[in-house]
């Protein structure tokens, strides 16, 4: 359910960035701008959980 929602928030996001672009670039260009701010915020969230060792021993 998160991913379903995920991509339906990711796919309006970016055709509203696109429609707000004055020409296709202008568009295109907001829209990877976005998706670049939006993979920059998942990489600090994810540096922030617990590591997990698989070689561990119990």
């Amino acid at each position: 359910m998160a991913n379903a929602a995920g991509r339906l928030l990711g796919t309006l996001l970016s055709g509203l960035l696109f429609m707000l672009g004055r020409n296709a670039t202008l568009g295109l260009q907001y829209c990877l701008y976005a998706s670049t701010a939006l993979i920059f915020i998942a990489w600090l969230t994810s540096s922030k959980l617990p590591s997990y060792s698989s070689n561990s021993i119990d």
